[in-house]
């Protein structure tokens, strides 16, 4: 960058550009390379579908169904103008109330700038839960409140895919 002045300073807006360029470049690669954001520390769309094919490889193998003993608890923010930074803070704010009533070994993913989930035990999977996870979210989110769904998972593995580019979509 130096070289392309002759010497000369470059200007702040210069900087600044190359600057957030690289942090998003080398975020997205860690975001790649790794199974959770270390901002958010929400598991990645990679990692739930590593989970997701663990579990069915050992369904198959225990001779049972994956889709009478796990679940997705889906959150979906509404759509919000704002940067980069904001989007992430949100994350961060669903991650604790997510992380808050899913304390446990449960996989919580990021799916999309607004959307989230939980992939859990069924029986963790009830009714109480799902309305704690609304309460923390609606004391962060006031108006309108970020809606709260359970995705069942399908029984057979090659399905589980059309599952979760639905979700990611």
């Amino acid at each position: 960058m130096e070289r392309s002045f002759d010497g000369l300073e470059p200007s702040f807006a210069m900087v600044r550009g190359v600057a957030v360029a690289w942090a998003e470049t080398s975020r997205v690669l860690q975001l790649e390379t790794s199974c959770e954001d270390p901002l958010t520390q929400l598991s990645t769309v990679a990692h739930l579908r590593h989970s997701l094919d663990a579990l069915y490889r050992g369904a198959v193998r225990d001779d049972t169904t994956v889709s009478d003993r796990h679940g997705l608890l889906v959150v979906e923010l509404h759509r919000q103008s704002g940067h980069a930074l904001e989007s992430t803070l949100h994350a961060v704010d669903v991650s604790v109330a997510l992380r808050t009533a899913f304390p446990g070994d449960e996989v919580i993913a990021h799916l999309t700038p607004r959307r989230f989930c939980v992939l859990a035990d069924r029986d963790r999977l009830d009714q109480p839960t799902m309305n704690l996870v609304s309460i923390l979210l609606r004391r962060t989110f006031e108006s309108p409140p970020p809606r709260v769904w359970l995705e069942l998972l399908p029984a057979a593995a090659q399905d589980v895919t059309w599952v979760v580019d639905a979700l990611t979509g």
